[in-house]
């Protein structure tokens, strides 16, 4: 079995966490991808 790929996503301000929020959710659903999401305080 292969291993899971870590895909980073980078939010700086808030109208990008609502852009990248159904993005992230439909990753979740995929077994095969760790999703991650860095808040840079912006």
């Amino acid at each position: 079995m292969k291993r899971a790929i870590k895909i980073i996503n980078v939010v700086g301000a808030r109208p990008n966490f609502m852009k990248i929020a159904p993005i992230m959710c439909e990753m979740r659903k995929n077994e095969k991808i760790i999703p991650l999401l860095v808040h840079t305080g912006q």
